[in-house]
């Protein structure tokens, strides 16, 4: 089995919907998509995320964004990374975000999707340790980031939530 990441403009405005609309159906957020949970025009979308990339705002980190394909190139899932932590994401969100549409979920997506991501932080924005964050309850997620090298370093309390903090170094 086999995925690519491919920036936002290489995916059909229609696959992308049809993503988000599964995450709404079952009440979920996209985490590691940048709004896309919210944001119902996928063209302003796309624009917020190539903004990102490039020159991004007042309390915004500057993020590459993936669509996450599968080996027959349908969309699976997002995953995006940040090049450094703003005061929000230092609490809840870390460096990198990820979501498959559950419909994809146990077949190892995201693993592979991070284990991806974690080279371009290392090799291309040169980070020598990125944090990651999920709620406590969430054991897909602590799998997915254990098995790419997750330590775990404390669980803090977010708007009444528990939040586990991993860090993967890099070097």
């Amino acid at each position: 089995m086999k995925i690519s990441l491919v920036k936002i403009n290489q995916v059909e405005k229609e696959e992308i919907k049809s993503f988000r609309l599964e995450f709404l159906k079952n009440k979920e957020v996209i985490h590691g998509s940048n709004g896309l949970t919210t944001e119902k025009d996928i063209e302003k979308w796309k624009r917020h995320i190539n903004q990102l990339e490039i020159n991004p705002g007042i309390n915004e980190v500057k993020t590459l964004q993936y669509m996450v394909l599968d080996g027959s190139n349908n969309l699976v899932g997002v995953i995006d990374l940040r090049f450094q932590l703003n005061s929000y994401l230092q609490q809840e969100g870390g460096h990198i975000g990820y979501s498959v549409r559950k419909s994809e979920r146990g077949k190892g997506y995201a693993k592979m999707a991070l284990k991806e991501v974690l080279t371009i932080a290392k090799k291309e924005i040169h980070l020598s340790k990125v944090l990651l964050t999920c709620k406590s309850q969430n054991e897909a997620s602590k799998r997915v980031i254990l098995l790419n090298g997750g330590h775990f370093d404390k669980k803090i309390e977010v708007n009444k939530n528990q939040v586990e903090h991993y860090y993967i170094s890099l070097v």
